[in-house]
């Protein structure tokens, strides 16, 4: 039988641009190369495995750097909170639909891709994103980085915004120290910049004020997962 290798993100990578990264790869998942609905068949029954449902029309491409998302958010949770990745996934989240739209988001001075406004259950992947004013296609419209990032929303609103109300009071409110911006600017998008470093452990520097930023998300991640984890 013919393979596909496609290779799962492994720590630490380097970023090359503001959204795109190189990974080293020493880890692969191999997915039948029958046909495209098998191996996107594939992804959707892992995602399953992390409590991820899926809704609307992926393509394999998109879908499969969703899942690379959310299994570097179960693992760096499992770190913290203990089991599986699948596990602490669940744990936290309970339970995430990805929603893909053939559509923009947004209104047209909007440059977003992608946005957990629906949760607690769901976030949207956009088709289309606004450039210049012209509804043009987004290339690429999800990367592992932004499903993080969506992540990281959904995560402050399990917590009831506790998140998002913690960081600014410690004083985090600009994106001093952080290797990866994949959001825009204000206080929410911090938060979930923050979420996205620390789970990727791309932060370069202190933050603001000279705060320690992995070792503030270290020392508060269990408490903020045990508010997540409240039904």
């Amino acid at each position: 039988m013919n393979t596909l290798l496609l290779a799962l993100p492994v720590f630490p990578f380097s970023s090359t641009s503001e959204h795109k990264l190189e990974f080293s790869c020493s880890s692969y998942t191999t997915f039948p190369k029958l046909s495209s609905a098998i191996a996107l068949g594939q992804v959707v029954s892992r995602l399953r495995r992390y409590g991820v449902r899926i809704s609307g029309k992926w393509s394999f491409d998109n879908l499969f750097a969703a899942f690379a998302g959310v299994d570097a958010v179960g693992q760096k949770l499992a770190q913290k909170i203990g089991g599986s990745a699948q596990d602490a996934f669940k744990e936290t989240f309970t339970s995430v639909n990805f929603q893909w739209v053939d559509g923009a988001c947004g209104a047209q001075t909007d440059r977003c891709y992608a946005d957990a406004k629906s949760f607690p259950n769901t976030i949207k992947f956009y088709s289309k994103w606004w450039a210049t004013n012209t509804l043009a296609l987004a290339t690429p419209p999800v990367d592992f980085t932004l499903a993080i990032h969506e992540i990281g929303h959904a995560f402050n609103s399990r917590t009831i915004g506790i998140f998002n109300q913690d960081v600014a009071n410690r004083g985090i409110n600009d994106k001093t120290g952080f290797g990866l911006t994949v959001g825009a600017k204000g206080q929410s998008e911090v938060t979930a910049d923050l979420f996205t470093n620390y789970v990727l452990g791309t932060f370069t520097g202190p933050g603001l004020g000279g705060v320690n930023l992995p070792g503030f998300m270290d020392t508060n991640i269990v408490t903020w997962v045990n508010l997540a984890s409240t039904p």
